[in-house]
């Protein structure tokens, strides 16, 4: 493991422990280049919809490589 998987390890693991100390149901974890758009719900509205027996739920990434050197904003102008 790199430096940096270790930290985000242990950042998980200490949000997972405050989570449940706070009684959230549900922790979404995503890096900060990461959008979450499911089915273009309010995340509230799509963990809501879920059986209440689900434990976890995994989604698939969609990788974009920037085709310019200086990027402004990601999410408009770098494609899949």
């Amino acid at each position: 493991e790199t430096e940096v998987q270790s930290r985000q390890s242990l950042c998980v693991e200490h949000a997972v422990v405050r989570a449940s100390a706070e009684g959230l149901d549900w922790l979404l974890h995503i890096d900060i280049d990461e959008a979450f758009l499911p089915c273009r719900l309010h995340p509230v509205d799509f963990f809501g919809s879920l059986p209440a027996a689900t434990e976890q739920v995994f989604f698939s990434n969609l990788e974009a490589a920037p085709e310019a050197l200086h990027v402004s904003d990601w999410f408009r102008e770098v494609s899949l």
